[in-house]
Parts: structure tokens; C-alpha cells; sequence
């Protein structure tokens, strides 16, 4: 299965690819060595665009295929911010099931996605008004990557582990969860620098039946 919106680039890249084959092949013998290349590519363009079926975990999920680059203390919110190589899938998913109550591009950089300011990239932002409360899910561009194609607007209903986007080329997507849920209850972070995530099926964080606290639940 091919991304959303994805399967007239990979058309084109096949056609052009059989198209300068097939003129090689039948007039100018040069041509062909060419026209391999181009078809590698073409594959990769097709590879690049995958969008598997996933089983969706428990659990507040990845929103992005990759490995964790950071989890960050930020006040009443914790940020899980996950790197994507050229490798991974670049369909982003909604961590929560909920209400889309904005779904913004906003201005910036374009520093490096592993860059601390990063943050402040361009970028699009999505806030999810969940059951435990409001979670915000955002696709940041770099360097290379600046291409990203949001699937919802402001006022969809999503499901936990719906696709919502997907950035073409690399770079990085961040999830800010709210330390309590709306009940009181503790967000409880699982994952850890380093780790490997896949959207949809990995679980970031659980909810844990306690008492709000000051002290944030990120596990070390």
C-alpha cells in the first residue's frame, strides 16, 4: 500500500523509467544504462512511499517510525521527539484518539532535526483533545526534508493510530503528553533515547492510577 496522494509521483517515476528502457532497448542501445538507473529509482520512490497495515498497541502510541532521539521535561508536558532516516515509513499517525481542535503550519528554520532548536523548525501542529487530555503531535522538517502533507484539518475526529500525515524525506515528528490526565491520573512515559518506534504499534506511554503529583513519571 502506497501513501496517500503518492501514487501519481510513483506512476510517473515507472513510466519515465519503462519509457527511456524501451527507447534503449529498441533504437539507442546507450540508453539503457540509463534507463536501469532510472528504474532504481523509481523503486526506491515506491519504497520510500509504503504505507503498511499496523496493529495499533496499547497505550498512548508512536506517532512516527523511527528511534526516539529525545524525552524532555517540559514543565506540565513531556516531549517524545522521534528522529526518521530516509529508511523508515513517513506516514505519521495519531497517538490518541480524539478531536483535532488545530491542525497549523507554522514558520521557521530549516536546522538540522537532530539540532536542540530544532523545535522551532518549520512545521505543522496537531492537538489532539483526548481522554487524558490534550496531546500535541508535531512534524517537524530539516535540512533536506521540507515537504509535509497533512491528511486532517481542524475539527476531524481521529482514531488512535489513523495516519494524519506524512513528511517526505527524513526528519522528525514529536509527541508533547500531558504529565496528568484530565482525572488526575499519571502519564507514565515507556521509551527511552535510543529506542526504535514504530507508528501505530508502539507503545510510548501507559496511564498509571495515581494522585497528581509535582514529579513527572518519565522512566530513567
Amino acid at each position: 500500500m502506497f501513501a496517500r496522494g503518492s501514487a501519481p509521483v510513483v506512476g510517473l517515476a515507472v513510466l519515465v523509467s519503462a519509457a527511456v528502457l524501451s527507447v534503449g532497448m529498441l533504437y539507442w542501445r546507450p540508453l539503457i544504462a540509463f534507463g536501469v538507473i532510472l528504474l532504481a529509482l523509481a523503486a526506491f520512490v515506491a519504497w520510500f512511499f509504503r504505507d503498511p497495515e499496523r496493529k495499533v498497541g496499547k497505550g498512548v502510541v508512536a506517532a512516527a517510525d523511527g528511534v526516539v532521539h529525545a524525552v524532555a521535561d517540559e514543565g506540565d508536558r513531556v516531549r517524545i521527539a522521534t528522529f526518521m532516516n530516509v529508511h523508515d515509513v513517513h506516514v505519521n499517525r495519531a497517538p490518541v484518539a480524539g478531536k483535532v481542535l488545530r491542525s497549523k503550519a507554522l514558520k521557521g528554520p530549516y536546522l538540522p532535526a537532530y539540532d536542540k532548536r530544532a523545535a522551532k523548525n518549520n512545521r505543522r501542529a496537531y492537538v489532539i483533545r483526548s481522554d487524558i487530555g490534550d496531546v500535541e503531535v508535531v512534524q517537524i522538517c530539516g535540512i533536506f526534508a521540507r515537504r509535509i502533507v497533512p491528511f486532517v484539518d481542524s475539527g476531524a475526529k481521529v482514531a488512535k493510530g489513523e495516519r494524519i500525515g506524512m513528511i517526505r524525506f527524513g526528519s522528525r515528528v514529536d509527541v508533547l503528553l500531558p504529565k496528568h490526565t484530565t482525572g488526575g491520573d499519571m502519564v507514565t512515559v515507556l521509551v527511552r533515547p535510543d529506542e526504535r518506534v514504530h507508528a501505530a504499534s508502539t507503545t510510548l506511554a501507559t496511564i498509571t492510577k495515581k494522585k497528581r503529583s509535582s514529579l513527572p513519571e518519565v522512566r530513567k
